[in-house]
């Protein structure tokens, strides 16, 4: 019985109440009656709020997206930005404002911004897929490849890259973010999503993903690397320390180096304006160190340095950036700089001095750099690759996967069908010829 029913039966029983009680009859039947009535006529009252509540409560989770297109929105969207990625609790600080900004104005100039925003319906931002038409791969830009801002081969190279979504609506988001993607597949025939953490967004996005039949996803494995936590003292971390001549050398550093040098000194970078001096001095270290293997540093363009020099200071500004200079009888002869997110330390470039190799400068300053970093109460370290003296220190890995996504249409079948068979003859030749020995000799005989 519908509730404008309901409500007329209870009238005509309220005025059946009143004529009893006038004439003195017993009306505790008709009574009993009108309160069965009430009690239903309440029920489908909390029912209709409930299902109203749901529907309210529906309309404010119906996320809106826009596609931000231009340098001056991107700029503009700073504070909500880092509102957003604090929230949502982002591992990766290369998908901070500070970072992507300054990437976007140094390497954006061939590529199109497609800036994904998704806010509620109080208009607060829940949502972020910084993305771009234009991935850069084997030398060359491709206009119809979607990707993250900062990925490829060009500028200063970050890791972890990912989607930005408030937790408590992350699949929410995240279909908002796949839809939006599909209303702009006529621009884009694959999105190379690069170097990806295995973390709950990761998974999050594939199981979205699946629902989307018009859209396919190839998964390839590419690389890991080494990371670990820092306990509360050095002395606690030294005997963690896997390598046992590791931990002894780690004890004894500092004093094994004022045997030979007057003077041993570490210097921490203070204040914005020596910034410049320590992240040219680190190019400097980083590019001697390659060539002294007889490898081609990548510090050695002009535009990655400047686009590297101007996040570090937005990045220091936000007390997220740290360089470190050891010095032996005044002369700086080993650098690292590092970003800080949330309690992790990611050692981004490390520089020496060939000719002091032999006193394994780097090594010193990679220990007193890890031990700052206990001092600051830092949680983990993140060499963000992988070497074998990294497993000296740390022995966790982490697996770095690229996500291609697709359309089911013959051009993007061509595009991947061309990228898996360059990619399959590639590293067989590559194995085979052993270019970085090449490389070498040829750099040896020039």
């Amino acid at each position: 019985m519908s509730k404008e029913k309901l409500e007329r039966r209870q009238r005509e029983l309220s005025a059946k109440i009143g004529r009893a009680k006038k004439s003195g009859q017993d009306s505790s039947d008709l009574i009993e009656q009108n309160r069965e009535v009430s009690r239903r006529i309440q029920q489908i009252e909390a029912k209709l709020a409930e299902e109203e509540s749901d529907q309210t409560a529906s309309a404010e989770d119906t996320p809106v997206t826009n596609v931000l297109t231009t340098t001056e929105a991107f700029r503009d969207l700073r504070d909500e930005w880092g509102e957003l990625i604090s929230k949502a609790n982002v591992y990766s600080p290369f998908m901070m404002w500070e970072w992507l900004y300054p990437w976007w104005k140094f390497f954006g100039r061939n590529k199109r911004l497609r800036l994904i925003t998704v806010r509620n319906r109080q208009n607060r931002l829940v949502g972020l897929a910084p993305m771009m038409l234009g991935f850069t791969e084997d030398g060359r830009c491709h206009p119809r490849v979607m990707a993250f801002l900062g990925s490829g081969e060009e500028g200063p190279r970050g890791q972890y890259f990912t989607f930005i979504a408030d937790p408590a609506r992350r699949e929410v988001v995240l279909g908002a973010i796949i839809d939006c993607l599909c209303e702009l597949r006529g621009e884009w025939l694959v999105m190379r999503l690069w170097r990806l953490r295995q973390d709950d967004v990761y998974h999050d996005f594939l199981d979205v993903l699946s629902c989307y039949d018009e859209l396919a996803a190839i998964v390839q494995r590419k690389g890991t690397t080494v990371h670990g936590p820092l306990p509360s003292t050095m002395k606690d971390f030294i005997a963690s320390v896997p390598s046992k001549r590791r931990r002894q050398y780690l004890r004894n550093q500092e004093h094994n180096l004022k045997k030979t040098f007057n003077s041993v000194g570490q210097e921490v970078c203070g204040s914005v304006d020596e910034l410049p001096r320590f992240v040219s001095t680190i190019h400097e270290l980083n590019i001697r160190r390659h060539q002294a293997k007889g490898m081609k540093s990548s510090w050695l363009a002009s535009d990655k340095q400047a686009c590297f020099e101007e996040a570090a200071t937005l990045l220091f500004a936000s007390a997220s950036f740290r360089a470190e200079l050891l010095h032996l009888d005044g002369q700086p002869v080993a650098g690292i700089a590092g970003i800080i997110r949330d309690g992790t330390y990611f050692a981004f470039e490390l520089g020496f001095v060939p000719e002091f190799a032999r006193d394994q400068v780097g090594h010193v300053l990679l220990g007193l750099c890890i031990q700052d970093c206990i001092n600051s109460g830092l949680t983990h370290f993140d060499m963000l690759s992988t070497y074998d003296y990294m497993y000296q220190y740390f022995s966790d890995e982490q697996t770095v996967l690229q996500i291609t996504v697709f359309q089911h249409s013959s051009s993007s079948l061509r595009h991947i069908g061309s990228s898996l068979w360059l990619e399959g003859v590639k590293a067989p030749i590559k194995r085979l010829i052993r270019w970085p020995q090449i490389k070498r000799l040829l750099y040896r005989r020039n």
